[in-house]
């Protein structure tokens, strides 16, 4: 009896911790998965300041690029690309076509985010809050966002009635078929997104138009006649330093969300090794019980047998 119920015990014992074993296995398989792999990536590293349009001082810079698994609640990396040179177009479709098919040209010196991959020759992009298209071997991508990305709060006033309403187009040929709304003279605070040369609303007049946006009862998207137009804001360059690269990796994801992932997996981790680890520890106090019971009984039959021959 006493030798079936050792064996018995040393039997359960041995599955409770092949158990733990097991499951400890698969925590710590599933804690690995939610770690971040590391690839290293090359950049260059030019300076943007106001005595040339692009002075670079190139470095080899090895740096960790951060490789995450992508899961659907994830939000992804932000990225960004600095337009360099000047007339660079923001466009409506990802076509290698002018007419008809571009927003504005985006200002010298700042970013557009880039959202994704539009094909072999665009990014899809946005600047400010205006969607389009930018080539891709017109802007030079940043590794980091920047701290200042956009020319942001660039704003003027109409003060001539040439300038009064908002069309959908750069020209005034197209009559109410093309207007978009009109704007009271004086009107300040337009939003200016970038200029496009378009056709002139007044003989012999600058053929320059402002994309813009105007707020009354709702917002309005279009384009005003610069002519009739002041007060413009002055656009300061943006000398920002940064490090770029030759592609982004859209894959990639916010590094904030990744810590979560793992934090999130470490307390798994740890409520699984504290699950297991009651019950074993119950019972193992149980089978310690029940040997020293064992032992006990077995010292008091031990002393009456020997009571018995004594006597």
């Amino acid at each position: 009896m006493k030798g079936n119920f050792n064996k018995s015990a040393i039997y359960k014992l041995s599955i409770v911790f092949c158990l733990i074993f097991f499951l400890l296995t698969l925590s710590v398989i599933s804690f690995s998965k939610a770690k971040k792999t590391f690839s290293p990536a090359v950049f260059n590293i030019k300076v943007f300041n106001d005595q040339s349009n692009q002075s670079s001082s190139t470095a080899s810079l090895a740096i960790l690029n951060l490789e995450a698994k992508t899961t659907s609640q994830a939000s992804k990396v932000q990225w960004f690309a600095r337009i360099f040179d000047e007339n660079i177009y923001l466009y409506k479709t990802p076509i290698n076509t002018i007419e008809n098919n571009v927003y504005f040209v985006l200002q010298t010196s700042y970013f557009v985010e880039l959202i994704e991959e539009a094909n072999n020759a665009f990014y899809k992009a946005k600047y400010l809050d205006v969607e389009g298209y930018v080539k891709r071997n017109e802007v030079q991508v940043v590794s980091t966002p920047p701290n200042t990305p956009y020319a942001d709060n660039i704003n003027f006033r109409i003060y001539n009635n040439s300038s009064q309403i908002m069309r959908t187009i750069p020209s005034a040929t197209g009559g109410s078929n093309t207007q978009v709304c009109f704007l009271p003279l004086y009107t300040q605070d337009v939003q200016f997104y970038g200029i496009l040369e378009g056709e002139s609303a007044v003989p012999q007049r600058t053929n320059i138009w402002y994309y813009c946006k105007y707020t009354l009862d709702k917002t309005y998207y279009g384009y005003i006649y610069s002519d009739g137009c002041d007060l413009l804001t002055e656009i300061v360059q943006n000398t920002e330093e940064c490090i770029y690269i030759d592609a982004p990796n859209f894959n990639l994801k916010n590094d904030t969300e990744e810590l979560a992932v793992i934090k999130k997996n470490e307390r798994n981790y740890t409520l699984i090794i504290v699950l297991i680890s009651i019950p074993v520890g119950i019972f193992l106090l149980m089978l310690i019980k029940s040997n020293i019971i064992l032992k006990l009984n077995k010292k008091e039959k031990a002393k009456e047998v020997k009571l018995f021959f004594d006597s």
